[in-house]
């Protein structure tokens, strides 16, 4: 006769209840590789801490007693100045505004989102080896690792709306090193200097607007930090450029016999008008109108 699982479980010495508990109230943590490297037991005061060697075999686990707040791992291990930064831990306050996060001593940095073991903030644009300190309702803890803010630039302003011919001045901060040296390109491969049909960027960031803009679109201006060996740091700011096109008038709702059809001003590699020359087209006659001959 085949025992109850319930039985069964009882037999080695487990309870079904404590299992689900368990389950519940153990908390995982993971390193920027996705290897387990905490484990909290189900008091919230043990824990157990993994480490690996290069290659990715553990090699220790270490146990031993957390306190009421806690900074286990952070992600990215290496973040450019104003860009988004996980810390992982517990304790936390799931209220932004109540986690105050430090680094290097003096340098607070903004908490942009909060849950009891995750926050969100930016990385300071000059936080080099340094301690992180947080400080929540419930206590402060400091992390054992010293984080570094790689090269970054950040272009202001980040984004403009224009429409027509004109000129644009953007500043860049350069984060992670005292170097604050730019170059400054269009789309990533016009360098300044270069006139285009997207416009132009001068060495030192004033971007002037090409006489006969396109009809519309979005332009990336970029800063490139001396100090930086690739290209992930750059800084980007978008201008989206609004069509110069006037209103259009179509046959198809105001057409009227002997009436011309005004489109303007109108640019195009195949139409030669000039800015603030309107097109005249006309008369058009459409089937979908019903306006006949002139009698």
């Amino acid at each position: 006769m085949k025992r109850p699982f319930a039985i069964w479980i009882s037999a080695l010495g487990i309870c079904a209840g404590s299992l689900r508990l368990d389950a519940q109230t153990n908390q995982f943590f993971y390193d920027n590789s996705g290897r387990l490297s905490v484990v909290i037991s189900t008091n919230g005061t043990d824990a157990a801490f993994y480490d690996y060697d290069a290659v990715g075999n553990i090699v220790t686990i270490r146990r031993q007693a957390v306190g009421p707040v806690n900074l286990f791992t952070y992600s990215p291990e290496t973040a450019t100045g104003l860009n988004p930064l996980t810390l992982q831990g517990t304790g936390f306050s799931t209220n932004p505004a109540l986690n105050t996060v430090v680094f290097c001593g003096t340098i607070t940095a903004q908490v942009v989102s909060a849950t009891a073991t995750q926050l969100k903030v930016l990385a300071p644009t000059n936080a080099v080896n340094c301690l992180i300190v947080i400080t929540t309702p419930s206590g402060t803890t400091t992390n054992s690792r010293a984080f570094t803010t790689g090269v970054g630039v950040v272009i202001s302003p980040s984004s403009i709306t224009m429409s027509g011919t004109f000129q644009q001045q953007f500043a860049a901060i350069v984060g992670g090193t005292t170097n604050q040296s730019v170059t400054w390109n269009i789309n990533g491969w016009i360098p300044a200097g270069t006139n285009t049909a997207w416009g132009m960027i001068s060495a030192g960031g004033l971007y002037t607007s090409p006489t006969n803009p396109p009809p519309g679109g979005i332009v990336n201006v970029r800063a490139h930090s001396v100090a930086a060996s690739d290209s992930f740091g750059d800084g980007v700011a978008t201008i989206t450029v609004l069509s110069p096109r006037g209103p259009i008038y179509s046959p198809t709702v105001s057409a009227q016999p002997g009436t011309p059809i005004i489109l303007g001003p109108v640019y195009s590699v195949t139409v030669s008008a000039q800015p603030g020359v309107p097109i005249v087209l006309g008369p058009i006659y459409s089937p979908t109108v019903s306006a006949g001959p002139s009698p």
